[in-house]
């Protein structure tokens, strides 16, 4: 009787204590998540969440296609619109941008173009900022970039734009996947007349080190036939001498 009961008691006190462990896990993880870096993290997302929902609806407008001859920059252009209802009911502003695009704006926009082979030079026009303002429906802010190549060929860009939250670079709204731009350099007489100079100077080049080696072959032959020719000389006196 004495050892059944002990064994009841031990029975009863293990669910005790694993009740009391599980209180405790729960309680730390109730503490963790009432920790001020959770209220934190949980405010920052609040944050990003509001900002996000008050974004207007934009329209991009860009060209997919760009031409252009070597060595000769062409600009390429993007407008960036907060629709308003005279917007939203206005075609492209520009009849050069071809193509449209949704993408949600408000307050501080960034654009990028990019190119994917280095033969590829692009700059953004110094008069224009990397970033700027959309305030209200109705705002309109655009990009200026000079593209340009040495080499014929076709090429792609990556134009990518994003919406940032204030001065941060934290991003309420990117371009996803960014556009590609397809770009054509083509030949022109300038850069035809460079590849002819430029073939003729290295003909030109070879041409005058043949010449030279040619103007000097003739000294050098003669000296190795006279030395030859001495040497059979003196080949022959010595057998000459040598039988008398």
């Amino acid at each position: 009787m004495g050892d059944t009961g002990r064994a009841r008691g031990g029975g009863g006190i293990r669910p005790l204590l694993a009740l009391g462990l599980f209180l405790v896990v729960a309680v730390g993880a109730l503490s963790a998540c009432d920790s001020p870096a959770s209220r934190t993290q949980a405010a920052f997302q609040a944050d990003v969440a509001s900002d996000r929902g008050q974004l207007f609806a934009g329209r991009l407008e860009y060209r997919s296609r760009l031409s252009t001859g070597v060595g000769e920059p062409r600009t390429f252009r993007i407008n960036l619109t907060a629709l308003s209802d005279e917007a939203a009911s206005r075609s492209t502003l520009d009849e050069t941008l071809t193509e449209t695009r949704s993408f949600p704006v408000g307050g501080v926009e960034g654009a990028a173009l990019t190119a994917t082979d280095p033969d590829v030079r692009v700059a953004l026009l110094t008069d224009v900022e990397a970033r700027q303002v959309i305030v209200r429906p109705g705002d309109a802010v655009e990009w200026w970039w000079s593209v340009s190549s040495n080499e014929p060929g076709d090429y792609e860009l990556l134009l990518s734009v994003t919406t940032y939250q204030g001065d941060s670079d934290r991003a309420l709204a990117t371009l996803t996947p960014p556009i590609t731009v397809r770009l054509h350099v083509g030949e022109t007489w300038n850069h035809r007349l460079d590849a002819m100079l430029s073939t003729i100077v290295t003909w030109g080049g070879a041409a005058i080190a043949l010449t030279a080696l040619l103007a000097f072959r003739a000294p050098i032959t003669t000296f190795v036939q006279t030395r030859r020719s001495a040497r059979q000389e003196r080949t022959h006196d010595y057998h000459r001498d040598g039988y008398r």
